[in-house]
């Protein structure tokens, strides 16, 4: 509410009064602050203030009468102890309605109500019977139990009037229900409020609850129907037999007699609508309208009925259910959501439940675990079903994208809740960084597997988490803070194929660091070669094998290379990189033959060669057996075979050979239309037409080259890579300007 608001309600409550100090001094506490104004020196008429004070009480504007009380005491007060203890006793009591109005109290608040009071006393106000209640009330909602059980205790050994004494223990008991080392306490006092012959409905009410509650809760189903059984008599009457019958279903629920309970919970419902027995006074102390909702709702759960629980449920939370009620009814909600496979609603509701559960300390600690247990097997299953869907989720383009991205903010906020709870924290923060990764956000994704992280060092997860997150920095282009999480991984967990899975990696971001860290990568890979404990039959033994084939082919160490593919297409027959290994084999012996052909020894000359012509019969035997157009991977393989083949035979520069090679750069130049490569192969052309003594068809190659330069799209030439258009048009009009092939096209004329 606006300050103006106030003031103008405050004004309207004061009309026609001649004293209006109270009246400055709410419009101050609602920040227009016109007590200032006032002289310092004229005195405070209490008796007025505390008349105002009750004014605005009783208009409901609680706020502005205690802040304007408080106004009073800290600049005006007044100087005899009787009036400044009238004062601050006022405003401990309108505090105390303001605590016990937010939920969960607050301990601002409650602190407020235990120094005004206790300075009330002291200013000589009588030690009054409910003031002192609502003390060791306020103490227990400042977390101060055992000053309020203390309290309570010294009231129950004085002489106090009936109604107080019933208040005195209902509160002894809320009390000790967080308390299980004095559940003998507790017990002993819920029987003497039971016993008292003068006990009125409401109080019964909510006694038997509780020492049903307590035996249900040690899973005392006796000692619950033999509390039922003895106070069954006093719930007989037409108004209260709903409430004992809801008490009968509970019971049953708990013995697992389900078949039962639900009749009897349903019964109590058509008594809710058809009688309309029950009572604001009865409602105050356990609504049942919304527990017997509840328990309906609890049985279908425990029947796999979760549609027809959420519907229940739903239903009570509707009729507005105090903060005891709430919690249980969230908890519920998300269980029967995750039943249902609606996630993200069920994520909403166990945040709900969690942050409510952290604020509520009035829960007994065996409901608590209910409760937490509960939760956490919904996290458990919710997180399951995430992980299972991921593949599937991350499809779809930008909005699947933007998807993931909210699940991962869903998760992390989960997370954010169960700090304390390391195990769900685990959970939930693995959640949000599976979910990042999926929407392609490694930055997040490593803040998140680093907060799992955080604290942790037994955790059975640790391995699989640091790769990951070893990953998850690569692919946010920390490549030294990758390398160090991988050589932290090897360090601490050297016989766990997880290590094993780091020497892959970071062999292969060495190797992609440059020539300068080659030899550091093949160490890496040679170590996890040699290891003991990894086997030929393990697929991270294959892929360390396959990497190390790749760095040999980089650092041009063909013949070492092609040692290594042989044994791993020797070890993997089958093996789903068998295109690639093969590949690599066939081009290790073309650029082997290279190597030993620009050789001086007329022997290794002949070896490369020989070299060459296997490599040619390699990629021959690949292009027979590749299908184009089945998939990319395929169609990859025999553009780059068809090229590799007629490289070979070209550098064998025999006339079979030469003939063998136009005919393969004529396929490859079929193979790679609207490529620059396919210009590439028209050169290659020209040069063989060259060879053969045929100018004239070198010129037409190299006339056609010009026109597919020009009909090729840009974005090919920026896939491609290297020289652009422009270049490769410029390139090939030098080309077609030398007198050769100016003759040429002349002869051609």
């Amino acid at each position: 509410m606006s300050s103006g608001g106030v003031f103008r309600q405050a004004a309207e409550l004061l009309t026609g009064r001649w004293q209006v100090p109270l009246a400055l001094l709410a419009t101050a506490a609602a920040a227009v602050a016109l007590l200032r104004l006032a002289p310092d020196a004229l005195p405070v008429d209490s008796a007025a203030v505390l008349a105002d004070a009750r004014l605005l009480e009783d208009a409901g504007e609680l706020t502005v009468a205690a802040q304007a009380l408080d106004e009073v005491l800290r600049r005006q007060a007044p100087a005899d102890a009787a009036s400044r203890g009238a004062l601050r006793a006022a405003l401990a009591r309108i505090s105390f309605e303001l605590a016990r109005a937010t939920d969960p109290p607050a301990p601002e608040l409650a602190q407020r109500v235990i120094a005004q009071q206790l300075a009330a006393w002291a200013d000589g106000v009588p030690r009054e019977p409910r003031a002192a209640l609502r003390v060791a009330l306020a103490r227990a909602w400042a977390g101060d139990d055992a000053g309020a059980l203390a309290d309570l205790r010294g009231m129950l050994a004085e002489a106090l009037d009936p109604d107080v004494r019933r208040s005195v223990v209902q509160s002894a008991v809320r009390i000790l229900a967080r308390h299980p080392e004095l559940r003998a306490e507790r017990r002993s006092l819920l029987d003497q409020l039971l016993s008292d012959p003068a006990l009125q409905p409401p109080q019964l009410w909510w006694g038997l609850q509780q020492i049903v509650q307590d035996a249900l809760a040690e899973h005392d189903v006796p000692r619950a129907e033999a509390a039922l059984a003895r106070h069954a008599d006093a719930l007989t009457s037409s108004d209260l037999k709903g409430y004992l019958r809801y008490l009968e279903a509970l019971v049953l629920f708990y013995a697992g007699r389900l078949a039962e309970a639900l009749p009897a919970a349903d019964w109590v419902n058509e008594w809710l609508e058809h009688e309309g027995h029950t009572t604001p006074a009865l409602d105050e102390n356990g609504h049942l309208p919304t527990l017997n909702r509840w328990l309906i709702g609890r049985i279908h759960l425990a029947e796999d009925r979760p549609q027809e629980a959420l519907s229940t449920i739903d239903a009570a939370l509707e009729g507005g259910p105090d903060a005891e009620l709430r919690l249980p009814l969230l908890v519920g909600r998300c269980a029967a959501l995750t039943a249902l496979g609606q996630e993200e609603p069920a994520l909403a509701d166990y945040r709900r439940a969690r942050a409510r559960l952290a604020e509520t300390r009035d829960v007994p600690p065996d409901l608590r675990t209910e409760y937490e247990q509960t939760l956490a097997s919904c996290v458990r299953r919710l997180v399951n079903e995430f992980t299972r869907q991921l593949p599937a989720r991350s499809t779809g383009g930008e909005p699947a994208r933007a998807r993931l991205e909210q699940a991962a903010r869903d998760w992390e906020a989960a997370a954010a809740l169960t700090r304390g709870d390391e195990e769900q924290f685990g959970l939930l923060t693995l959640a949000a960084a599976g979910a990042y990764d999926a929407a392609g956000r490694p930055e997040d994704q490593r803040r998140m597997l680093e907060a799992f992280l955080a604290g942790r060092s037994r955790d059975p997860r640790m391995p699989t988490v640091l790769l990951q997150l070893g990953q998850a920095c690569e692919a946010a282009g920390d490549s030294a803070a990758a390398l160090e999480v991988y050589r932290q991984l090897i360090a601490d967990y050297p016989r766990i194929e997880e290590a094993a899975r780091a020497r892959v990696l970071r062999g292969g971001l060495l190797m992609g660091l440059g020539p300068d860290s080659y030899a550091d990568a093949e160490a890496e890979l040679e170590a996890l070669l040699q290891d003991d404990y990894v086997s030929p039959e393990a697929v991270v033994y294959r892929d360390g094998l396959l990497a190390l084939c790749e760095l040999l082919r980089r650092e041009g160490r063909y013949g070492e290379a092609i040692g290594r593919l042989e044994s791993f297409l020797e070890l993997y027959p089958r093996d789903p990189e068998i295109l690639r290994a093969r590949f690599m084999l066939a081009e290790a012996y073309r650029a082997s033959g290279m190597q030993l052909l620009a050789a001086d020894s007329a022997a290794a000359q002949a070896e490369g060669r020989a070299r060459l012509r296997t490599a040619a019969e390699r990629f021959e035997r690949l292009l027979d057996e590749l299908a184009t157009g089945v998939d990319e991977e395929q169609t990859l393989y025999a553009q780059l075979a068809s090229f590799s083949r007629a490289d070979c035979l070209l550098a064998l520069d025999e006339p079979e050979a030469l003939a063998a090679a136009l005919a393969g750069y004529r396929e490859a130049a079929a193979r790679f239309a609207g490529e620059p490569a396919a210009l590439a192969a028209q050169v290659q052309m020209a040069s063989i037409h060259l060879r053969q003594g045929d100018v004239v068809d070198a010129a037409r190659a190299i006339e056609k080259a010009r026109w597919l330069a020009r009909s090729i799209p840009d974005e090919a030439y920026a896939r491609a890579g290297g020289v652009n258009r422009q270049g490769w048009e410029q390139y090939l009009a030098t080309i077609a300007a030398s007198d050769l092939f100016r003759e040429a096209r002349a002869d051609a004329r």
